[in-house]
């Protein structure tokens, strides 16, 4: 895993998906950001505006371009030879009838895809 040196927020949804995220990774290489740090990217409540009430950890949000757009960013991020870090925090699960499956922490986690598209998962925080 690369350590991160200049990191730069996306927060996903209300306009920003995934093939949008990847059109930008030209401008973040110009910039020198080595890693990209994302909001939530699974499926969350219905309308969720911020991805923190996630329903299916599962499953790439549909709304943010699904599993081949999560694959496409990842893809032109490793390319650009940029790491990608997710926002992972299992104690923000939505509780609601859309919720599908469950956390078992209540600690944040922060998973880090490194140039060469590898996970790896940080410790806990």
């Amino acid at each position: 895993m690369n350590t991160p040196t200049a990191t730069y927020r996306i927060q996903f949804r209300n306009g920003m998906a995934f093939d949008r995220a990847a059109s930008l990774v030209p401008y973040l290489k110009r910039l020198c950001i080595s890693h990209l740090y994302a909001s939530p990217i699974f499926t969350a409540t219905s309308g969720s505006t911020h991805g923190y009430d996630v329903t299916n950890p599962n499953e790439s949000a549909p709304s943010l371009g699904g599993r081949d757009g999560f694959d496409r960013m990842v893809t032109a991020l490793a390319r650009a030879g940029l790491g990608l870090i997710l926002d992972i925090v299992p104690n923000h699960m939505a509780a609601s009838l859309e919720m599908r499956g469950g956390a078992t922490s209540s600690k944040r986690v922060i998973a880090a895809v490194t140039p060469g598209i590898s996970i790896s998962t940080g410790r806990a925080l």
